[in-house]
């Protein structure tokens, strides 16, 4: 091998070597050069599909949010119409045991009509003479004394209540058995004929079953401390009445 071609050889080998080094050089300082970039990108996207993500998931709470709200109307009016139910339920019942109890001609009627001006005097009920209701029958509920009927009609009757003013009833004291008459005063009711001097307020007041109409043991109210007799009956919340005929002969 001539000295020529040596030196050749050992100058290519040379040049290879150079053109390695520098390029790999370049290539290594593009990579750090673009490498903050690309980080920055990279830490971008990172973070925007985060926030894509809770975009989304903050649709979906917010979704289910007014489901759960829906739901939940829905199981209150459910439980409120059930409770209404129930309490329905237990009223007719207890007309069902009242109806049972009163050994009298008797059917149960609605009350169809309430004038505001009169309200804490009488009520209209849906049953009438084709029902064979008379006037002078007495209204019960399963709590006690309504009033009794002073007109009627083919398909209603009006209802006295027993706190009218012209309204008298035959009652008793329910534990020391003095009787008396109960006459209405517009919310509450008086007792006359009854020495009320030894009595203690809470006592009950039946009817006495003195007269034709108004059968015995029914409870009427219970005396307040100023001797006055609070209805058994909340007139305000009345909605179903047992009319009961008078005593037969």
């Amino acid at each position: 091998m001539s000295r020529r071609t040596l030196w050749l050889l050992l100058a290519t080998g040379v040049g290879l070597l150079l053109a390695q080094w520098y390029f790999g050089w370049r290539g290594a300082g593009l990579e750090l050069g673009l490498a903050p970039v690309g980080g920055t990108a990279s830490s971008g996207l990172t973070r925007a599909d985060g926030w894509l993500r809770d975009l989304g998931r903050f649709g979906r709470l917010a979704t289910e949010n007014q489901q759960l709200r829906q739901e939940l109307a829905r199981l209150r009016a459910e439980n409120a119409s059930l409770l209404s139910q129930r309490e329905e339920n237990q009223k007719l019942r207890a007309l069902a045991k009242l109806e049972v109890a009163v050994s009298r001609q008797r059917v149960t009627a609605r009350l169809c009509a309430r004038d505001p001006a009169t309200w804490q005097r009488e009520v209209m009920v849906d049953k009438g003479l084709a029902e064979g209701v008379e006037v002078g029958w007495v209204a019960l509920t399963e709590a006690g004394l309504v009033g009794s009927v002073v007109e009627v009609s083919q398909h209603a009757a009006r209802v006295r209540l027993v706190t009218a003013g012209e309204h008298a009833v035959p009652v008793k004291l329910a534990e020391q058995g003095q009787t008396g008459v109960l006459y209405g005063a517009g919310r509450v009711c008086h007792l006359k004929f009854v020495n009320l001097d030894q009595i203690e307020a809470g006592q009950a007041v039946v009817t006495s079953g003195l007269g034709r109409f108004f059968p015995g043991g029914v409870l009427v109210g219970h005396l307040d401390h100023a001797k006055q007799v609070v209805p058994a009956v909340d007139f305000t919340r009345l909605l179903e009445v047992v009319l009961v005929g008078a005593k037969r002969p």
